[in-house]
């Protein structure tokens, strides 16, 4: 990413116009460094890492741990030690420190720089350098096989990833930049160079040479942890409903950093919404669906923030969908002395006490501008003509044709003249 600051210890410089000491560079421009300040450690810091804000570094020779002032670089021996180290690495997710001797994992006590024997690496090189990704993945290049390793922080055991395809030689270091998602090597193959290293397969691409060629060391990489959204609140809504109507369900969570959060719903019918949102942390929000079949769904919502961390998914909030009549209005007729309406089931099971009404409005109606009546039952999929009483009267009315149930209901409505007893549509 261009304009990163990154912070680390200038081992050496061929060139001979830096002092040897905490330096920073520009991600995007490893030819100028910039010297904080000469260093005070006895021997050169061999490792850095970035943890919970401030720069650690171990010392080549016998493991000292010390803090780095990243604006004036100062330097604080915290001490420790005891074994040599060429790396060191910051677990974001566990909060423990790591260290890396030629052979050897240990754990690092951030409190006094005391080391704890983890194991051995195993790789028949040399353990050059190590860094945590921001999910709690280690990482290691090795000096003697030119290769980046997956290290398994309970053995020591290193995995190989694969070759990084060049030649590192004395001191280097690897950091990783957690905000955007790249591994750094500080590289030196016969003078110092800045690489990407891709984590799947150890390929490195070079980004650019340092400045006078100069052996950087205790590289360590700034970042700000976040985390996911909380768990959002099991869905709010109806447990009940009947097939194709549509029903509104709610939810809210926080995010730790306040950021703001998408919502994903999958409604248990094999379909989800899109990332809804984005909504403020602690905002109520809503969505809809309908479902097309009977039957008895879980739904259940997840959250993103604006950083892309997931929550895990809600408790289910579960629906019973069931069949239902639906009430629909056909052909409207006229004719001699009355008016004739088809009421048709299209649900899928029987309609029963089924109310319906014919209502004239308008004109001068003597007799049957109101009619009504009710259907027993109509079963699913069949229709049934109701007629008005007799009607007298003149004039233009509009006719109005309702049909009702407790689940379903529906009105249509036609233009009419009454010319005495004969209702002209």
């Amino acid at each position: 990413v261009l304009g990163d600051t990154f912070y680390a210890y200038n081992a050496y410089d061929p060139s001979g116009v830096l002092s040897e000491g905490p330096v920073s560079f520009q991600s995007d421009n490893p030819g100028t460094i910039t010297l904080l300040k000469t260093t005070t450690s006895p021997n050169f810091i061999s490792g850095g890492t970035w943890a919970d804000g401030i720069w650690y570094g171990c010392q080549y020779d016998n493991g000292w741990l010390w803090t780095i002032d990243e604006v004036t670089g100062d330097m604080t021996k915290i001490g420790g030690g005891g074994t040599g180290l060429n790396g060191l690495a910051y677990d974001p997710i566990t909060g423990k420190m790591y260290g890396a001797g030629s052979y050897d994992l240990y754990v690092i006590n951030m409190s006094n720089g005391g080391q704890t024997y983890v194991g051995p690496f195993s790789t028949g090189g040399l353990m050059i350098g190590i860094a945590f990704d921001g999910e709690g993945n280690l990482y290691g290049e090795d000096l003697g096989t030119d290769s980046l390793y997956s290290i398994n922080t309970l053995t020591g055991a290193a995995t190989l990833i694969g070759p990084l395809g060049i030649n590192i030689n004395y001191a280097q270091d690897m950091a990783y930049d957690i905000d955007n998602g790249v591994l750094y090597l500080s590289a030196f193959t016969g003078t110092g160079q800045l690489y990407t290293c891709n984590i799947t397969n150890g390929e490195c691409t070079l980004v650019g040479n340092f400045q006078g060629g100069a052996e950087i060391d205790g590289f360590a990489i700034p970042y700000i942890i976040t985390f996911p959204p909380e768990t959002p609140e099991r869905p709010d809504g109806p447990s009940e409903g009947i097939i194709g109507v549509e029903y509104t369900f709610s939810t809210s969570t926080t995010d730790p950093e306040g950021d703001q959060v998408f919502y994903l719903w999958d409604w248990g019918d094999g379909t989800s919404s899109d990332w809804l949102g984005p909504y403020d942390s602690g905002v109520t929000m809503f969505a809809s669906h309908a479902w097309s079949e009977t039957g008895t769904y879980n739904i259940k919502v997840k959250a993103k923030d604006i950083r892309g961390k997931e929550s895990d998914w809600s408790d289910p909030k579960t629906i019973y969908i069931v069949d239902t009549a639906i009430l629909e209005i056909g052909n409207i007729s006229g004719g001699l002395f009355k008016v004739s309406a088809v009421i048709r089931n299209t649900g899928g099971v029987a309609a029963t006490s089924v109310n319906w009404s014919i209502i004239l409005t308008g004109g001068f109606i003597l007799s049957g501008g109101e009619a009504s009546g009710r259907i027993l039952n109509l079963p699913a999929g069949k229709k049934k003509t109701v007629s008005s009483g007799l009607i007298l009267g003149f004039g233009k009315t509009v006719i109005t044709v309702s049909a009702e149930i407790a689940e379903s209901s529906d009105t249509a409505e036609r233009d009419a003249f009454v010319l005495l007893f004969f209702i002209k549509m």
